[in-house]
């Protein structure tokens, strides 16, 4: 469950309103992300990682991304944004457009080992046209895994988002579709939810129709497709309605839902509290109680905020023996010249009553790395400068790098299509180095030092 979990979490869209949208670092951008689970002896062990690939001079904004924070531990997205966007809620989709490479630790071999590839094919806008993964399965092969295939309106709406899954009979196997419809000011009226069945067809399953008060949302109506008539169910599975304060904020969220066909009923209540900056500062989670068939309380979030930047999250639960909620976790948030660099978690200790080491089974702490924007992972861009040595070269399982003068800060392996197929994703301050190779693909890669203000780079041969 845990691997499962962090797996998720690691992968996991962006979806929330960027709090560090207004003065994050232009010149930055996200560099990796690098997880790290929590054991019983009170230490974190490494585990998934993820790194982006950007290209000469991209990643404007992603040091914005970190609204997906929150996500992290298991923190639902509706505690940060109430009216989330549809379509990224529906199928997980990121901000960050742009190819990346996901590691797995290696317990055996301490290092870690490229699991999953995710490439992007951007319009001329910049949307979104296709994005597709790869995994490396176990005969140490890369194999299609899943992918996204966009369509969009000539204003820029979302038309249309398809996802299929490869399948062991190598074929592609389409899972789901949305078809979305606007007005005129460009508000979803009709999203409509296929199922995929055999021979690469579609057949509807869902559909959500949004009523809008000018341009706010007001609520969201579910029905159900009856294949017996080929039309929608007159009668609806869910409603979802939105209230708004008075400073236009939604405080008040119904889910009235239709589970023994009888009609709607009111299933969860979730209410938000606000500060004068429209941060959320309290999220209630209400939902109903199957035995006296009433409303009670269930979960509270209570964010804390410095300049609108979120540095904490008390999440607790609703005690009913004591009628209070009853805090457990607290998830921490670290900044440096207002980046987000970490991000973990404490578990509330009743004896000490105060927090503590979370080596939980929740118990997880991630790591963000920056770069300048204006680097590249390209090969032919690197300026020969800092001097060192490779060997031995060729090799067929690990080489040792040896610096002349100063440490090695960052190493990257690069082949030759120009992808970063390794790079340390912890700080490095070595005069030598071994790195494992063994596990790599045959063929010519080229290695980039990084030492202060010096790059240096030469070609290896893995056998």
């Amino acid at each position: 469950m845990r691997i499962i979990k962090i797996t998720i979490l690691l992968l996991v869209v962006q979806w929330f309103y960027s709090w560090t949208s207004l003065f994050a670092q232009n010149t930055y951008r996200l560099k990796a992300v690098h997880g790290e689970v929590s054991d019983e002896a009170g230490a974190y062990v490494p585990f998934d990682s993820l790194r982006y690939l950007w290209s000469y001079g991209e990643g404007t904004g992603s040091t914005d991304h970190h609204e997906y924070r929150f996500l992290f531990f298991g923190a639902h997205y509706d505690y940060i944004k109430p009216v989330a966007d549809y379509v990224e809620k529906k199928l997980y989709l990121s901000d960050v457009k742009t190819n990346s490479v996901k590691y797995r630790w290696n317990e055996p071999g301490y290092y870690f080992k490229e699991i999953e590839k995710t490439f992007y094919e951007l319009g001329l806008n910049g949307e979104v046209l296709k994005r597709e993964s790869l995994f490396l399965n176990y005969l140490n092969e890369w194999k299609p895994n899943k992918k996204y295939e966009f369509e969009y309106a000539a204003n820029g709406d979302l038309n249309s988002v398809e996802y299929f899954f490869y399948t062991l009979d190598d074929v592609w196997k389409p899972i789901v579709k949305l078809e979305m419809e606007y007005d005129n000011n460009s508000n979803m009226i009709d999203a409509v939810h296929y199922e995929g069945i055999a021979n690469q067809q579609w057949r509807p399953k869902l559909k959500d129709s949004f009523i809008y008060n000018g341009l706010v949302l007001e609520e969201r109506l579910t029905q159900g497709w009856d294949s017996i008539s080929s039309e929608w169910n007159a009668q609806l599975m869910d409603s979802t309605v939105y209230h708004y304060n008075i400073e236009g904020f939604c405080d008040t969220v119904y889910k009235y839902q239709n589970l023994d066909g009888n009609g709607l009923e009111l299933h969860f209540k979730k209410v938000y509290s606000y500060d004068v900056n429209g941060n959320i500062v309290e999220f209630y989670l209400n939902q109903k109680d199957d035995l006296n068939q009433s409303i009670e309380p269930s979960y509270l979030a209570e964010i804390a905020y410095v300049d609108n930047v979120p540095t904490a999250l008390v999440s607790s639960t609703w005690d009913a023996t004591t009628e209070a909620f009853k805090r457990y976790r607290k998830t921490n948030f670290i900044y440096n010249d207002q980046l987000l660099t970490s991000v973990y978690s404490n578990e509330w200790d009743e004896l000490s009553n105060s927090w503590v080491f979370d080596n939980s089974e929740g118990g997880q702490r991630f790591t963000f790395y920056y770069e300048d924007i204006y680097t590249t992972s390209g090969v032919n861009t690197v300026e020969s400068a800092a001097e060192f040595k490779i060997f031995p070269n060729p090799s067929s399982e690990k080489i040792n790098i040896e610096l002349d003068e100063g440490n090695i800060e960052n190493i990257e392996i690069i082949n030759q299509a120009g992808e970063v197929v390794f790079s340390n994703q912890d700080p490095i301050q070595a005069k030598i180095l071994t790195v494992p190779v063994g596990y790599l693909e045959s063929g010519v890669y080229f290695v980039n030092i990084h030492s202060g203000n010096q790059l240096g780079t030469k070609k290896i041969i893995v056998k």
